[in-house]
C-alpha cells in the first residue's frame, strides 16, 4: 500500500512489514521518479507500523539521492498516510534510523512535530577572492 502526501515537500509513503528486506534499497530511487510523483519527483518513505501509535521509517530524499537518517516532513507524511488508511492514531511516535524519535500530533492550534534538533555541520562564509 502506498500514498502520496504533501507536507510542503511531496512524499511517497510505502507501507511494509520489513524495512530491511532489501526492497527499500532496490526500489526507492526508482519510486522517487515515478510519473505519479510529478515532474520533480518525491521523497520516498518506507514505513513499518509497530503499534497504532508507533512506526519506523526509512527515507530516500530527492536532491540527496540517497537515504537520510531522519526527515521531519517524511515523519509527518508517514503519519498522514497512516491516518488516511487507519493504521495509526495520534499522537504517533516515528522512529527514523538516526535514532532520535519524532512525535507527530495535532491539537487545537493545528499539526505539530516534536523531536531533537542538533547541529550536524558548521561553516563559515569567506570574502570572495578578487
Amino acid at each position: 500500500e502506498a500514498s502520496l502526501e504533501d507536507t510542503g515537500v511531496p512524499h511517497l509513503v510505502v507501507f511494509t512489514d520489513d524495512l530491511y528486506d532489501g526492497l527499500f534499497e532496490s526500489s526507492a530511487a526508482t519510486l522517487r521518479r515515478a510519473p505519479e510523483t510529478g515532474p520533480a519527483g518525491a521523497n520516498v518513505d518506507f514505513a513499518c507500523v509497530e503499534t497504532p501509535v508507533s512506526m519506523r521509517i526509512r527515507t530516500w530524499e530527492r536532491g540527496v539521492e540517497g537515504e537520510t537518517l531522519a526527515c521531519g516532513t517524511g515523519a509527518v507524511a508517514a503519519v498522514f498516510a497512516g491516518l488516511r488508511c487507519g493504521r495509526v492514531a495520534l499522537p504517533c511516535t516515528v522512529h527514523p534510523p538516526g535514532g532520535s524519535p519524532l512525535e507527530v500530533g495535532m491539537d487545537d492550534a493545528g499539526w505539530w512535530l516534536e523531536g531533537e534538533a542538533r547541529p550536524v555541520y558548521e561553516g563559515e562564509t569567506m570574502e570572495p577572492l578578487p
